[in-house]
């Protein structure tokens, strides 16, 4: 597959995957934090899912880019109010 596809495909999936996370934290911790800008909300959600794709396409072992996405779920976690 050319490089420009493979980049093209490859960002579309990391976009596709932050608009489910998105969606699933705000169906299940449904209450964002008062203080948490919608600004600050949407950079969080990019800069997370930024890192995870970059980690992606420097390794090829599925252990670390699940341990990634699993620490970055955790941190989008502090955005919404949960115990």
């Amino acid at each position: 597959m050319p490089y420009i596809v493979q980049v093209l495909v490859g960002g579309l999936n990391s976009i596709f995957d932050m608009l489910i996370l998105m969606l699933y934290l705000k169906a299940i911790l449904q209450t964002k934090k008062e203080y948490v800008s919608k600004w600050f909300y949407y950079v969080a959600f990019l800069g997370i899912c930024g890192v995870q794709y970059g980690i992606g396409w420097f390794t090829d072992s599925w252990m670390i880019n699940m341990l990634c996405s699993l620490i970055g779920i955790y941190v989008l976690s502090f955005l919404y109010k949960n115990r």
